[in-house]
């Protein structure tokens, strides 16, 4: 009972102090500037990169850059992008929530999701990334392994409500909270299933 009041009060004091900014991370200028490349899935027609502010996936709400290059390393400007994480545990597997990537610049073919992991890989247990993605009405689909870090801190919680349905809440900013009052942004989801979150 105590642990879910915790969670009730951190919820209400988050929701209260809420703020919705639109984050334009993204430089006209240079795209790519402070963004580093994390990952490359291939499959035998092209290499999808992964990029991130911090040059890690961590636990927790990730902002993830993605462009497509053909195997001659030109890029693909054109293509319908989707993805579906996936948690491989030793009893069962489960996704994540997560924001469907969109074209964020065209000149580079740079594209733009988050992705939610409520839980850090480790030996046994490991999280991977499948690219579903069209390009000139030709369906092409890409997996690989995804190495997702445990947070320093905190950054998101699982928990069940009075409702008896499992929640996700995700802290967004402040990246770096200062003593005092703080802006919070977040997202708070609803599990409907195993791989479906609202």
């Amino acid at each position: 009972m105590k642990s879910i009041l915790h969670y009730i009060s951190v919820l209400t004091l988050i929701l209260l102090t809420f703020s919705c900014k639109k984050d334009n991370s993204i430089d006209i200028e240079n795209p790519l500037e402070g963004l580093t490349l994390v990952q490359t899935i291939k499959n035998n027609q092209h290499q999808i990169e992964l990029f991130t502010a911090s040059g890690i996936i961590e636990q927790g709400y990730n902002k993830i850059y993605v462009r497509i290059k053909n195997q001659d390393a030109t890029l693909v400007k054109n293509a319908e992008v989707n993805w579906q994480p996936m948690m491989h545990m030793t009893s069962m597997n489960h996704s994540c929530p997560n924001i469907q990537p969109v074209l964020a610049n065209i000149d580079v073919g740079l594209y733009q999701g988050v992705l939610i992991f409520q839980m850090a890989s480790n030996d046994t247990e490991y999280w991977d990334l499948t690219f579903n993605y069209t390009i000139n009405n030709q369906s092409y689909t890409a997996t690989d392994k995804l190495s997702v870090k445990a947070s320093a801190k905190q950054r998101v919680i699982t928990f069940k409500g009075s409702d008896n349905v499992k929640y996700i809440l995700a802290l967004v900013n402040p990246k770096q909270p200062k003593v005092g009052i703080n802006d919070v942004d977040a997202f708070l989801y609803k599990m409907d299933n195993m791989t479906t979150f609202t």
